[in-house]
């Protein structure tokens, strides 16, 4: 199935929803002030492999071993974790996690 970059955003926040918010157009950072949550900068699309990083760090042994397989499965390249997309990761990362896209 494909997927726009504007739905897999919006599942990115939900893996992340201490940092991000989807405010109903883009990604944004989530700021804790004094005063509650505040709507932060907006994510650029460079940022989006390392908030990627962050859910991928958060896997447990064996779904750090299923996300590499999905992974895999999606690619031709060798070195499928260093030329992965964003858009590849999240979408692994629903899968492993059972997270609806």
């Amino acid at each position: 199935m494909n997927y726009t970059d504007t739905q897999l955003k919006q599942t990115l926040a939900k893996m992340l929803p201490e940092m991000l918010i989807w405010d109903s157009i883009s990604l944004h950072y989530l700021n804790h002030g004094a005063h509650g949550e505040n709507i932060g900068d907006l994510v650029d699309d460079a940022c989006l492999l390392h908030l990627c990083w962050l859910v991928e760090q958060r896997l447990q042994a064996y779904e750090a071993n299923q996300y590499g397989f999905i992974l895999d499965e999606q690619s031709t390249s060798r070195f499928v974790m260093v030329h992965a997309t964003w858009q590849s990761k999240v979408i692994a990362l629903c899968k492993v996690k059972g997270i609806m896209i």
